[in-house]
């Protein structure tokens, strides 16, 4: 089930030096996954940090250019590389993006998904 899909943008100032995007999502009761992916314009993202709903880091990824999928789940055998295994509480998620530096045309995007899913559901 989808949860969210957005772009984003930011259109840099002279004197910044760093950009964060907070989003912030809500998942539902009994999934066991979730499934990112993140579509980046020319600039990278030097880090991308997901927080669930009780406030624990549940992915850290670093340097993501173009296209990226990663998955948070409760089994060891789906979780993605840089993510933390464990039960999928619902509420308000939190997902925060840094940018480093001025994107080179002043202009950056990112296009995102997340996808929930059930034990029972193939991902």
């Amino acid at each position: 089930m989808q949860l969210s899909e957005k772009e984003i943008e930011i259109v840099a100032h002279e004197t910044v030096a760093t950009s964060f995007v907070i989003e912030r999502f809500d998942v539902p009761e009994q999934l066991s996954s979730l499934m990112f992916r993140l579509d980046v314009s020319d600039h990278p993202i030097d880090i991308a940090l997901i927080y669930d709903s009780q406030y624990n880091l549940r992915a850290e990824l670093t340097g993501i250019s173009s296209k990226k999928r990663f998955i948070i789940s409760e089994d060891e055998m789906i979780a993605s590389k840089g993510t933390k295994v464990g039960t999928i509480p619902e509420g308000e998620w939190l997902m925060a993006l840094q940018i480093a530096g001025k994107p080179q045309d002043k202009h950056w995007a990112c296009r995102y998904t997340i996808e929930g899913f059930r034990s029972d559901d193939i991902i």
